[in-house]
């Protein structure tokens, strides 16, 4: 018979108990409290006494969010006590054998075995899954009627599978290729959002951007379906586009792009870095037909399921290519109820997508990617991406041939100002471009003229220009301009030609730009609405005319604009809220703390204003009690002696012993605070 080892702080081994709730009661404070950091849902809102934490805990769709979250060794030792306890409760010892039994790829003395299998038990029962003593173990009902037919051990349960590893790869060359993709995505996303800041392409009515317009992006990139989604998705997710509210409206870059390409390269790829961890899509699982952007693309599970590829790619040793086939394994055996399609498609796209942000290369993350990992890796993710970029080019060579060919990563500017002059041909570790009379017009239409063009050639090139390209600019530059198109906003018709003439005149009118070119006819560079309302000030019977000639009837239009909904914040359950809410449990079960027991005062150090906040945050800090006097809502001033939990603008979360709850209190009604002596 195989000893089972009791769990530390939880139950006791022979003390009976008749329920979940008795159970917890014998629990101490420190299992209590990892009880609640493990299920964070058990504490919104937070439980009135140890009762309703039970009843809590086995209620069912909070039991099937702890079960997805459980192994598969830990499925079947639970799965096991399930089906037992059904019937009489179970001992540990017996349902450990039961375990070993029930796993065919098990040997019978397997001791690395039966000590996962006490784990498992343990971590449980911690998980308030089961409970009773170790003679007598049964699982909750939630449990049971969430297990009940549901299949033996997973084929994975035992032994645990391991990752499986290629041969290390040289570092240099990891890095290189890590550098150079990142600073290819800053490329092209510099492409993408320079295109749409001049043409920006229409939201759809139904959000998202069109299977046109897609196309578009993707040959202004030169870039394939799943890599130009990923631009786009991640210039959204970083702030960089943007709806521009307008009616149609269009997606835009906004003031954050002009931020960002002011950055280091090192720091913009961090950025898009970030936008990245935390995107809830799979950009390149995006088709041909797909609409990037769309509104109903997000799914909030591939975060963590991404997080969990990520780290188990982090475990790997440096410079290790991992099998994608056996990161599906070792995930499916750590969370095998989350099996299925969808985790398939994440760790797919996350290793696609991490090689394309230089995160992960050659199948193992680069130094850059692991320090991104890192708790507090940021500087040092700078500082590795930065070594490994590749050094920008600030000179091309221009060809016989009307190309121009770029050796290597461009400088931004350089960048900029080449696809102004040429259209980008192919890309590479060598970018070609190709200069046409379209492209010279382009660049003659922001004002440019031929020796201006010239010039800018000759200070980016290290090659002499061409006679054929200086040809092709002569001819360009002499008929550009040739035939030319104002801009007019809207006109001005009058059957009485006197009446033209006197509106041109008017001074009060001038600066609507208008100009004459009919004796019946004006033109102005202003709005109509602006038009309209100045000659109706001027003392002039305007009216609105339609493209047929028509009068225009003005409706009454009245605009509203829905109220801007904010988005719920999900706070994190912090170990302090976790303890001061298990002293809320506690006093639910004992009388409240007397007033002839309340901690002594240091009064000493009784402050108020600033110096109040301030103490109350260094007690927060340290986890050290405090004396209040308090302006209470009806009028009444109270002193109690609290345990800060958090201190937010206006407001001081606390665990208050006079009423043995956790309560909020205003920080603008706290007349005075000082430290106090610690309860025991």
């Amino acid at each position: 018979m195989i000893p089972a080892a009791d769990t530390p702080g939880i139950g006791h081994p022979r003390r009976r108990t008749r329920s979940l709730a008795d159970d917890l009661r014998q629990w101490d404070d420190q299992s209590l409290t990892d009880l609640l950091l493990a299920r964070p849902d058990l504490l919104r809102p937070a439980p009135r006494d140890i009762a309703a934490l039970a009843a809590r805990a086995t209620t069912g769709p909070s039991t099937t969010r702890c079960l997805d979250r459980l192994g598969a060794l830990d499925l079947h030792v639970l799965g096991r006590l399930a089906a037992a306890s059904a019937e009489a409760p179970i001992a540990a010892d017996r349902l450990i054998e039961r375990c070993i039994t029930g796993l065919a790829t098990a040997e019978p003395h397997d001791e690395g075995l039966a000590d996962a299998l006490r784990a498992s038990l343990a971590r449980v029962r911690g998980l308030a899954l089961a409970w009773g003593p170790t003679d007598e173990l049964r699982a909750t009902h939630a449990v049971r009627e969430a297990l009940a037919g549901s299949p033996g051990a997973p084929a994975s349960a035992w032994p645990e599978p391991g990752l499986v590893l290629a041969p290390e790869v040289p570092s240099a060359a990891c890095e290189a290729e890590a550098g150079w993709h990142a600073a290819e995505m800053m490329t092209r996303v510099r492409d993408l959002l320079d295109e749409w800041g001049r043409h920006p392409p229409a939201v759809l009515r139904a959000g998202g951007l069109g299977v046109r317009e897609f196309a578009q992006a993707r040959s202004t990139m030169h870039a394939d379906v799943p890599g130009a989604a990923l631009v786009i998705e991640l210039a959204h997710a970083a702030g960089l586009l943007d709806e521009d509210g307008q009616a149609p409206a269009s997606w835009v870059p906004t003031d954050g792009y002009d931020a960002w390409q002011e950055m280091a390269p090192e720091q913009a790829w961090l950025a898009l870095a970030h936008a990245w961890l935390t995107l809830p899509r799979l950009p390149s699982l995006t088709t041909e037909r797909s609409n990037p952007l769309s509104q109903h693309g997000d799914r909030r599970a591939v975060i963590g399921m991404r997080q969990a590829v990520l780290r188990l790619l982090a475990a790997a040793p440096p410079y290790r290519p991992v099998d994608p086939v056996s990161v599906l394994a070792v995930l499916d055996h750590r969370q095998p109820r989350l099996a299925g399609t969808l985790r398939q498609d994440v760790i797919r796209a996350t290793m696609a997508e991490a090689a394309a942000l230089g995160i992960l290369a050659a199948g193992s993350l680069s130094a850059a990617g692991r320090a991104l990992l890192e708790p507090s890796g940021e500087r040092l993710a700078r500082t590795r991406m930065a070594e490994a970029m590749p050094a920008p080019v600030d000179r091309v060579l221009i060809q016989a041939d009307l190309t121009i060919v770029a050796p290597g990563m461009l400088t931004a500017d350089l960048q900029r100002r080449l696809r102004l002059l040429a259209d980008l041909e192919s890309t590479g570790h060598a970018s070609v471009y190709r200069v046409s009379t379209q492209t010279l017009a382009r660049a003659m239409d922001t004002g440019l003229g031929a020796a201006d063009v010239r010039s800018l050639l000759a200070s980016i090139s290290r090659t002499a220009i061409p006679p054929s390209l200086d040809t092709l600019i002569d001819d360009v530059g002499r008929r550009h301009g040739m035939v030319r198109v104002g801009l007019a906003t809207c006109y001005i018709r009058s059957d009485d030609a006197v009446t033209t003439a006197t509106i041109s005149a008017d001074r009060r009118l001038a600066r609507l730009g208008l100009t004459r070119i009919d004796e019946h006819v004006l033109i102005a560079s202003a709005p109509a609405p602006e038009v309209m309302q100045a000659l109706r000030a001027a003392g002039y019977a305007a009216a609105g005319e339609a493209p047929d000639g028509s009068a225009v009837i003005e409706p009454v239009l009245t605009r509203r604009t829905p109220p801007r909904r904010v988005p719920a914040e999900v706070r994190q359950v912090t170990t302090a809220m976790a303890r001061a809410a298990v002293r809320a449990l506690r006093s639910s079960d004992h009388p409240p703390v007397q007033a002839d027991s309340d901690p002594l005062v240091d009064a000493r150090r009784r402050c108020s204003g600033a110096a109040a906040l301030t103490l109350l945050r260094e007690a927060a800090a340290l986890a050290q009690p405090a004396w209040l006097s308090y302006a209470e809502s009806d009028g009444t001033t109270t002193e109690q002696v609290v345990d800060p939990i958090r201190v937010a603008p206006g407001t001081l979360t606390a665990f208050d012993h006079r009423t043995g709850q956790v309560r909020t209190f205003v920080l603008a009604r706290i007349a005075a605070a000082a430290p106090a002596q610690a309860v025991d």
